[in-house]
């Protein structure tokens, strides 16, 4: 079971530090874990996952020990035991849903507590032959880490939906990007994005959406503004001027309107108009039908949808990936084939003889 802790742990950890999540999204129960105040610990900001990744990664070195040194292990097994039911009843009543990789993680935690606790009360033989030999087991560990490790460098990157490929040209490196102009990281992110967007120059086809969210009073009012901004084909100057401005009231609008050149009576009629509001309706509707709103800004790439403020690296990466077509990547039954054989591999090689 610490083999299957070892996975979900090393699994979580890739969902936690990724932009985008491999194994969960944002909808599911490990999605809103992930974004529970739980998640990490304290003002420190580290994973919890990570902390699970090296308890286990202990355990298991512990529990390879000879002799009478195991019952290390038994003392660290039942200790994890009762965190991995802690954590169980955590997700259960203190957040109101069970996230599947975390489950699977405490679960595997209290069986090998159940199992530390007999050993020692004497239930369980502390000595007993060892089906593999050691540098088996050690492959096993390894192999168990590495593999959720190495998945989102390999898996096949998932198809745009088509509400979103409609806007993509052939031959361009499409950047598709959703914003709210009162989000703070949307704000954060403008300038990094505009710039290497600059760049790439031509080769890029860049089309910006409005997602005003609720939480946001005046970003609907600024996604209105940026409707009838594009119509004068003068989008993207409406967006610095949207982005830069500290008022986003209706007078602030009329004035970033009126700085990149636009009438103040034809925007101001053009704010009232039901057909910008409609339009409006319309692209933020795109993201969440997909059920692919995690965040914002929201940013693909070509195929790679990015969430968040994100660094300079990894854009130049999703920039280069969907100029050269992205790689076809590694179908997920595949994967887990060559390393289900893997596995199998170190056992009937790594089995003790006699």
């Amino acid at each position: 079971m610490t083999l299957v802790a070892l996975v979900g742990s090393s699994a979580l950890v890739v969902d936690y530090l990724s932009p985008v999540p491999s194994f969960c999204g944002a909808g599911s129960g490990c999605g809103v874990v992930r974004e529970s105040p739980l998640a990490h610990l304290g003002s420190l900001g580290v994973p919890l996952p990570a902390v699970g990744l090296m308890a286990f990664t202990a355990l298991y070195t512990l529990s390879l020990l000879p002799g009478e040194r195991r019952r290390l292990a038994a003392y660290a097994a039942v200790l994890g035991g009762l965190v991995g039911a802690a954590l169980l009843l955590v997700q259960g009543v203190g957040i109101g849903v069970f996230c599947s990789l975390c489950t699977i993680v405490d679960a595997g935690a209290i069986v090998a507590g159940v199992a530390g606790g007999m050993l020692l009360r004497g239930e369980a033989p502390l000595l007993t032959r060892d089906p593999l030999r050691d540098r088996a087991w050690i492959a096993l560990g390894v192999l168990a880490v590495s593999s959720p490790l190495l998945w989102p460098s390999v898996r096949p990157t998932p198809d745009v939906p088509p509400a979103i490929a409609g806007y993509m040209k052939p031959g361009k490196i499409n950047v598709i990007e959703f914003v709210d102009f009162q989000c703070p990281f949307c704000r954060l992110f403008h300038p990094r994005l505009k710039a290497i967007v600059a760049e790439y120059g031509d080769r890029v086809h860049f089309v910006r959406l409005d997602l005003p969210l609720a939480m946001h009073p005046l970003a609907r009012g600024a996604a209105r503004a940026h409707v009838c901004a594009v119509a004068q084909a003068k989008g993207d100057a409406m967006a610095d001027a949207l982005f830069d401005a500290e008022d986003l009231s209706e007078p602030g609008l009329l004035r970033a309107g009126d700085k990149v050149g636009i009438d103040q009576n034809a925007l101001k009629a053009c704010l009232a108009a039901p057909g910008t509001e409609a339009a409006v309706v319309r692209s933020e509707k795109i993201l969440r039908d997909t059920n692919l709103l995690e965040g914002l800004p929201t940013t693909f790439v070509g195929a790679t949808m990015l969430v968040g403020a994100q660094e300079d690296a990894t854009l130049r990466d999703a920039f280069d990936r969907a100029g050269t077509g992205g790689m076809p990547g590694v179908p997920a039954p595949f994967f887990v084939a060559v390393l289900a054989l893997g596995a199998l591999g170190i056992v009937v090689f790594g089995r003790v003889k006699g």
